[in-house]
């Protein structure tokens, strides 16, 4: 659908996966299916794709600036995540979707430049942290079974799922999530899978693996 790509994900099936500026492919080795932003309720909220991250072995966020969509790679079902906007937050900054995270419970987990948010399996809002002022978020990360890291432009944040608890990193936690990166320090991290994740802070020009 474009030749400018900016994600690539293959899955179970073979089938690339592939977003580009204008478009989700899926390639299956001799032709391609374009999905595109239509007037249907599920289709892509907008052409362009940031980022493919997967949510489990089958299904697979497709990560936009205007919402999350999410597609079963073997039915091909789509559904869309659309954060409502409230009286701080517009609807466009809520929805600027940077990552996405979800765990064996069904629950999806959203970091965009407006928040955090959590949507539970019944695609219910249970949790939304709206970040006032200035840009959150930038990635998502299982680092426990009930623990997320939160990668953001104030440095990071453990979310705890059980207490549905954010906060920031400080001196009363593990000394594991403390190494991680100062408080109040923009990081990003660069990979990450059920082993293992990298992080890189540009201020202290480090890069660690975890």
């Amino acid at each position: 659908s474009n030749n400018e790509i900016l994600s690539i994900a293959q899955d179970a099936y073979g089938y690339i996966w592939i977003g580009t500026k204008k478009g989700l492919n899926r390639f299956d080795g001799n032709t391609f299916r374009q999905f595109y932003s239509d007037s249907s309720r599920n289709s892509l909220p907008e052409d362009e794709v940031h980022k493919l991250r997967w949510l489990d072995k089958e299904r697979l966020a497709v990560i936009t600036f205007t919402g999350l969509h999410i597609i079963n790679t073997r039915t091909l079902e789509t559904r869309n995540l659309i954060i409502p906007a409230d009286s701080l937050n517009s609807l466009l900054r809520v929805n600027k979707v940077f990552d996405a995270s979800a765990d064996n419970n069904g629950n999806i987990f959203i970091i965009t430049t407006g928040g955090f948010y959590q949507f539970n399996n019944k695609n219910e809002l249970v949790f939304r942290y709206d970040h006032n002022p200035g840009a959150f978020g930038l990635n998502v990360v299982m680092t426990e079974n009930n623990t997320l890291l939160l990668a953001t432009f104030d440095g990071p944040y453990i979310y705890h799922i059980a207490q549905k608890e954010l906060h920031a990193v400080n001196k009363n936690d593990d000394v594991f999530y403390r190494q991680i990166a100062a408080q109040k320090k923009y990081l990003s991290v660069m990979h990450s899978d059920e082993n293992s994740f990298s992080v890189r802070v540009p201020e202290d020009n480090e890069f660690s693996w975890f």
